[in-house]
């Protein structure tokens, strides 16, 4: 019997001295584990390009691009160009919001023109946090740039989180209601988060509960 010592077992453990048995099984597992994951995933993702979950994310994608684009718009106003500004937001709006613009236009616009207020919009970030489409209802939330200024101030810049809830109408989907629920002031801004929400302020926009 030969009982002369593996050699090439010895001369593994003198290259790599922490290499042993279990660690060789256990290094073998996590191969599997990994494999059986890329497999998974490779199966998920066939999935989600096919049949339902295709036109599921579709869905989504059109969703969130609609409300991406309607909660910028119902960020942005310049009063001399009030006319253009609202006809926008009676365009991306539906339901009862799209009556609340009609309903107090005229008043927002006299007093944007007042305050000579100017506002801008830029979506940093957005996801689609429900999305019911038996129901064709829809809720986007973002975080916000928001830039306003009023007269001859400087531009004051605020980051808000906006609740966007969307609708599915004949014409695709639109706007039903929009809120700041939030607000990471920057520095030396602490004092604007009084002005956070309120309907019908220069520049921004009007809150809706999309009933």
């Amino acid at each position: 019997m030969d009982t002369k010592p593996d050699k090439s077992a010895n001369s593994r453990r003198a290259r790599w001295p922490w290499l042993s048995n279990n660690l060789v099984v256990a290094a073998l597992a996590l191969v599997v584990v990994a494999a059986a994951f890329v497999a998974w995933l490779g199966i998920s993702w066939w999935q989600a390009g096919s049949g339902d979950n295709a036109e599921l994310a579709e869905t989504r994608d059109e969703v969130l691009r609609v409300g991406q684009s309607a909660i910028t718009t119902f960020n942005t106003l310049d009063y001399r160009e009030p006319e253009e500004g609202f006809r926008n937001w009676e365009q991306a709006a539906t339901g009862n919001l799209l009556e609340e613009v009609q309903k107090y236009q005229d008043e927002q616009k006299k007093q944007l023109k007042e305050a000579k207020s100017v506002s801008t919009a830029e979506v940093l970030e957005s996801a689609v946090s429900e999305l019911e489409v038996d129901e064709g209802k829809a809720l986007v939330m973002a975080a916000v740039e928001l830039t306003t200024q009023v007269g001859e101030e400087q531009p004051v810049p605020k980051t808000v989180r906006v609740e966007a809830e969307l609708t599915r109408t004949d014409d695709g989907w639109k706007l039903s209601g929009i809120r700041h629920v939030g607000m990471a002031p920057q520095q030396g801004q602490e004092g604007q988060q009084g002005q956070e929400g309120q309907q019908g302020q220069q520049g921004g926009a009007p809150e809706g509960d999309g009933n």
